[in-house]
């Protein structure tokens, strides 16, 4: 059944509406609208502002003339290092520094060159005297012939070390090969058969050709 809505004097009338509903209530003289359930109509929900961007920032430029000041106070400040006071006195410096070390090269190369040709002449000092003093020594072993005396010298280098000098070593070779003396005496033909014997004016001599010398000095059986 429905019942009449009463409406007392100086009082307001509540509805069964829900909470947040926007409604009419009359008031003596006055009607005004109102949302249930509290709240002051006239405040303004809070909101979060959007994120603001920090402000760009233009690119910083400099003008030629900056640019160039500031080169110059680098080379300035480069040149002080050095201990110059421009360029061309620092080119002055480089130049003169590579004429000094052109200069000291070609002393140095001269040197070389001098202690080269010394080195070399006191080598054929050194050989020329060897050689000598194996001719000397060869020659008081009765080794004349040229050709001996060039083979003997040739096989008594390869004995000379620290304990057996040149002369020493000529020995060592003439005794090892005696026929480079030129002169030997023929063996008999036959083992078997005694030692012939000469009388004083008829010694059976030869002398061994050079092949045969050097065939002997090497142990080469022919």
């Amino acid at each position: 059944m429905f019942k009449p809505r009463l409406r007392v004097k100086e009082m307001q009338h509540f509805n069964n509406l829900p909470p947040g509903d926007p409604t009419t209530h009359t008031t003596e003289g006055s009607i005004t609208n109102t949302t249930l359930g509290g709240g002051d109509p006239n405040v303004t929900p809070e909101t979060t502002p959007p994120a603001q961007e920090p402000p760009v920032q233009p690119p910083v430029t400099f003008t030629q003339e900056q640019m160039d000041e500031v080169k110059q106070q680098q080379e300035a400040s480069f040149l002080k290092k050095l201990g110059v006071e421009n360029l061309d006195q620092l080119k002055q410096t480089v130049k003169g520094w590579n004429e000094y070390q052109e200069s000291q090269k070609t002393e140095q190369e001269k040197i070389n060159e001098k202690l080269t040709t010394f080195e070399t002449q006191l080598k054929e000092k050194d050989e020329s005297l060897f050689n000598s003093q194996a001719q000397i020594a060869a020659l008081k072993l009765d080794i004349k012939e040229e050709k001996n005396l060039n083979a003997v010298i040739t096989l008594a280098k390869t004995k000379v070390n620290d304990d057996v000098d040149i002369t020493k070593a000529i020995k060592m070779v003439v005794e090892e090969f005696p026929h480079f003396k030129g002169v030997v005496e023929q063996p008999p033909a036959d083992p078997g058969k005694p030692k012939p014997t000469f009388s004083n004016g008829q010694h059976q001599q030869t002398t061994m050709s050079e092949s045969d010398k050097w065939a002997a000095a090497f142990g080469i059986k022919k």
